[in-house]
């Protein structure tokens, strides 16, 4: 018997509508309502990579439910890995929110909203983290996000203002996205540093949570990094489980259920 809560794949019918196109069930009900949390992928689409429904089904296991966004299927993009970007952080960004709005009328949805992105998602991780119209997502986490010129769309204090604690996860050796940015972005330049947590990991390089064999994408090396997923694994656990346990009280969304 499957006992995993269930994944939702959503796509949306629009660029920032909240009502949902298309819901498929990828694993049955538990019936008992759970928090939840919206998975952004990466510049790969959702055709490719089995790694998004990987991790719904981790979260899954920790007592949430997971939702996967597609945000190029309805735009006609299958990926966008290339410059310039078909997609925008933005648009993605009100994809996230939209779904938030939607989740929080299903009655299998009880608790707090936390978002987890990668790559191309990542950065819209942090898009979301900083709009002051979030009042759903309690946490965002990110994995290799760009935080230089490209994810800040020509505003270098984009990311100064975040509402929500917010995990980075990078590697040092990524050549794609690149880390160091980020230490300028998320440090000196925010308002709120002590909301960011910046895990910036020795010798990892680009979608080092990826367990797949040596490869490159693009011109750049990815290499699995067990460890480095461990402890990324460890500290979103821990994060995850503090907003149940203690929830931001900023700009709260009444729950009547």
């Amino acid at each position: 018997m499957n006992r995993l809560i269930g994944i939702i794949l959503i796509t949306l019918a629009t660029l920032a509508h909240a009502d949902p196109y298309a819901v498929y069930k990828a694993n049955p009900w538990s019936g008992k309502p759970a928090p939840t949390i919206i998975i952004a992928h990466g510049c790969d689409g959702l055709g490719r990579n089995p790694h998004y429904g990987n991790e719904a089904r981790k979260f899954n296991a920790w007592g949430w439910n997971a939702i996967i966004v597609d945000s190029f299927g309805p735009r006609g993009v299958s990926t966008d890995c290339e410059l310039p970007k078909k997609v925008k952080y933005g648009d993605r960004k009100d994809d996230v929110l939209a779904t938030a709005e939607w989740a929080f009328e299903q009655s299998w949805h009880k608790g707090p909203m936390a978002v987890v992105s990668y790559s191309h998602g990542g950065t819209t991780a942090l898009h979301v983290a900083n709009d002051p119209g979030n009042d759903l997502i309690k946490v965002a986490l990110a994995y290799y996000p760009t935080c230089g010129k490209i994810g800040l769309e020509g505003d270098p204090y984009r990311f100064a203002n975040p509402r929500v604690p917010t995990l980075v996860f990078h590697g040092a050796e990524d050549q794609w996205t690149r880390g160091g940015p980020c230490q300028v972005t998320l440090g000196e330049r925010s308002n709120r540093p002590e909301l960011y947590t910046l895990s910036m990991y020795p010798g990892a390089t680009h979608a080092f949570d990826m367990p797949f064999p040596d490869r490159y994408s693009h011109g750049h090396p990815m290499r699995y990094c067990a460890d480095c997923t461990r402890d990324a694994d460890t500290k979103i656990h821990k994060a995850l489980n503090e907003s149940i346990t203690n929830p931001i009280p900023a700009n709260p969304r009444v729950d009547k259920r």
